[in-house]
């Protein structure tokens, strides 16, 4: 058809890699699917499949991954995943057809996105091929390269190392049986080495590259050493960026640090001592942090643990003192937000009656009930009054990123970006429960009228301490709810009340926050059992036979929605899994933290919704 002739023809002269590529291609694909799908439905499907193969995320971490995930609704009402693109909707004929895209582009752009999604979907396994796509991705770094200059946010240095990583990726997996593929390979690795020592150490605007280029070093380290070239001199380059921009934000410098001290580990290079610097870059945070307060405590918490594991000893003590002083005048909590004077001598009031006045049980169920957190419907309300206030911001997607710079959710559509708001305003009136919520507990603690066995008498009352059995293999075994949980809370007291009592300077909250954590997700599906809400999903494979696997903790979460209040489902999931919140499970779970960010208020805020799902009462439980 002329019609899709000359529109293949008018993408060929288009420079997408100095474009807004994404946006521009997707919207020429629109229009010529738009005018054809009246005449002819079948080349139209086959354009839309051109145009999703162009869209997916392609890393090299993962591979394929849809540009929109989310939930929709089936026509029967129930809650479905979504995502866009969806590999499973491709046919034979729609590979075949971008096989042959590929093999008669020549837009640098298409050829290698293209490419990517072939041979991500394992269609592309000719030398001959790979070697095409290696050799247009190896232009495309190129041309990226040339286009960086030293503005603060540069995307062509993000697409470049996102360039070579495919690059390397690919190389890596065939270079051994074919020599051209490891010219290729040996190359760039060639070019990531040179570049690193030759960048501009004045150009301020793009320190950002450093870091990159020296985490690229060390995931390729042992085939760069074994082409002969040093690794020493890469960190010499890495001290002459640190001297350079001493006086600049910490922020920039610790991660640089981090890469730097990570590749001197690989090569066993202790000329500089990069942890030391990460730490004192920790007391510069602490010092500069607005009145001193509790986020600089959470920076002293972290420099304290790397002096501790690099037994620096003079530096432990001399910051050990300077925390000692710190630590009597706020509560250890990671989460800050600024409050007027007369709202904190209010909440430190209330806080004082309650510890005077009321009794265990009190302070217990206020941890349980956390008053202090609006509920979510009066949150709902302050999003929506406040919507149109920055129209234009509005309009603007939403992406979360995590600490590695990776987009971890995002909010696009017009529902989403509503959500994102709420969120938005959860997460700041979540602050200032949080902090009240830890104080709470620190005095109550202080005061003795909080402790381990106080908590586990109030559980033990409840149906997490009731006796229990589980059928496995015809017999029913006794088991305990309760003993399952009691190490990790008896862990978690001990370690507060050594550190409130001057015992430890650093109280140490990993096995109490990984233990508790990973038992919401026991607790959740205990929970369904009662409610007689299966716990098993069946899941078909690549050859169509149903696989049977138990629920994980969002499908878990998922089915209890309508079973939980409203603000207790908020809650679990802000702090559990939601990607704009604490997103707890998921980071410990897939080993995300590091021991510096553990701190004293996330196992509390677990500890809370332990007792939130114990004190839910169940009649005539079924059986599953």
């Amino acid at each position: 058809m002329s019609v899709i002739s000359d529109f293949y023809k008018s993408l060929e002269k288009v420079d997408f890699l100095r474009d807004e590529s994404e946006i521009e291609i997707n919207s020429q694909y629109i229009g010529i699917i738009e005018e054809i799908e009246k005449t002819d439905l079948d080349q139209a499907v086959l354009l839309n499949r051109e145009r999703e193969a162009l869209m997916f995320v392609k890393t090299a971490e993962e591979g394929l991954t849809p540009k929109i995930t989310g939930t929709g609704t089936d026509e029967d009402g129930n809650q479905i995943p979504i995502q866009w693109p969806d590999s499973n909707n491709f046919r034979e004929e729609d590979y075949s057809n971008i096989e042959k895209r590929y093999k008669s582009t020549q837009n640098k752009y298409l050829k290698t996105e293209f490419g990517l999604f072939l041979f991500y979907s394992k269609r592309l396994k000719r030398n001959e091929d790979l070697l095409e796509l290696l050799e247009v991705l190896q232009e495309r770094c190129d041309i990226l390269w040339d286009l960086s200059d030293s503005q603060e946010k540069n995307y062509n240095l993000l697409k470049y190392f996102a360039s070579i990583k495919q690059l390397l990726n690919i190389a890596s997996a065939r270079r051994k049986a074919e020599i051209t593929i490891a010219s290729v390979y040996d190359k760039m690795l060639n070019k990531i080495y040179s570049r690193h020592l030759s960048w501009n150490i004045n150009n301020f605007g793009l320190m950002r590259f450093i870091v990159d280029s020296t985490g690229l070093i060390n995931e390729r380290s042992k085939d760069i050493l074994q082409m002969g070239l040093d690794l020493k001199v890469i960190l010499d380059k890495n001290e002459q960026v640190i001297d350079a921009i001493a006086a600049n934000d910490p922020w920039e410098i610790i991660p640089i640090c981090s890469e730097s001290d990570r590749l001197a580990n690989k090569i066993t290079d202790e000329r500089y001592n990069w942890k030391n610097r990460i730490a004192y870059q920790y007391e510069r945070l602490a010092e500069n942090a607005p009145n001193y307060n509790n986020v600089a405590v959470t920076f002293i918490d972290k420099a304290l643990r790397i002096y501790r594991e690099i037994k620096s000893d003079a530096d432990y003590e001399r910051l050990s003192q300077k925390y000692q002083k710190q630590r009597t005048e706020t509560s250890l909590s990671e989460i800050s937000m600024a409050i007027p004077d007369e709202a904190t001598e209010r909440i430190t009031g209330n806080i004082n009656r309650l510890i005077t006045d009321g009794g265990t049980t009190d302070i217990i169920a206020v941890i349980t009930q956390t008053p202090m957190l609006a509920d979510v419907q009066t949150i709902r309300s302050m999003a929506v009054a406040l919507e149109g206030t920055a129209p234009f911001m509005e309009m603007i997607p939403k992406y979360v990123q995590d600490k590695f710079g990776n987009t971890i959710e995002s909010y696009v559509l017009e529902d989403e970006k509503k959500e994102f708001s709420f969120l938005q305003h959860y997460s700041n009136h979540f602050q200032l429960a949080s902090q009240t919520l830890i104080q709470i507990i620190v005095e109550s603690i202080k005061a003795g009228k909080l402790s381990a066995d106080a908590v586990l008498e109030v559980l033990s009352k409840t149906w997490v301490g009731e006796s229990s059995a589980r059928r496995i293999s015809g017999q029913d075994i006794p088991i305990s709810h309760l003993k399952l949980i009691e190490p990790g809370i008896r862990n978690l007291f001990l370690e507060t009340e050594k550190w409130l009592n001057g015992e430890e300077v650093l109280p140490d909250y990993i096995l109490s926050t990984d233990s508790l954590t990973l038992k919401i997700e026991y607790l959740l599906r205990e929970f369904c059992l009662k409610l007689g809400i299966v716990t098993f999903k069946q899941r078909p494979d690549k050859r169509e036979q149903n696989i049977v696997m138990e629920k994980l903790f969002d499908d878990l979460l998922r089915d209890l929605k309508d079973d939980l209040e409203e603000d207790n489902y908020t809650f679990i999931r802000f702090v559990m899994s939601d990607k704009m919140g604490l997103n707890l499970r998921n980071k410990i779970a897939h080993g995300l933290v590091d021991n510096v960010e553990y701190g004293i208020e996330s196992p509390f805020l677990v500890l809370s919704i332990i007792l939130k799902l114990a004190h839910y009462n169940f009649e005539n439980t079924p059986q599953v």
